[in-house]
């Protein structure tokens, strides 16, 4: 329901300068067998890590496993492998905006719409079990 909502308003803005969408809404289960017979899709990643090479690596990389819209750019690659592989922290985030600039400047990958914000504790005496889905459910801290 929600995603049926953010579509409709997503679809609107669409048809104030001159498009004329038809929304579809899929299931997660439906979304991968239908996702290559549109024309635009929304897409989410939610980020285990502190960067966004996970993203760029499974979803922009041409041999990305989620990689939906078939994008390919070998530079695009290089940079995705050279960033990977560099652990100088100021080279990486370097690295990381070149590819940024080129998939929202030049290639026109994607939009970035929405970035959630995370909120993160520590303390030695509370107690929990990592979670596959990367998520703390606060019943389940001791």
């Amino acid at each position: 329901k929600d995603f049926e909502s953010f579509g409709l308003a997503i679809s609107g803005q669409l048809k104030k300068i001159g498009f004329d969408p038809t929304l579809l809404v899929f299931s997660s289960g439906e979304f991968f067998d239908h996702v290559s017979e549109t024309d635009l899709f929304f897409f989410g990643w939610k980020f285990e890590f502190p960067d966004t090479l996970d993203f760029l690596k499974n979803v922009v990389h041409s041999r990305g496993f989620q990689n939906l819209n078939d994008y390919a750019n070998s530079d695009v690659d290089d940079l995705i492998d050279d960033a990977l592989e560099t652990f100088e922290p100021r080279k990486r985030l370097a690295a990381i905006q070149k590819i940024m600039n080129i998939l929202v400047s030049e290639d026109i990958y994607g939009v970035p719409l929405l970035e959630p914000q995370n909120i993160s504790v520590a303390a030695p005496d509370i107690i929990f079990s990592s979670r596959f889905d990367g998520q703390l459910i606060l019943r389940e801290i001791r």
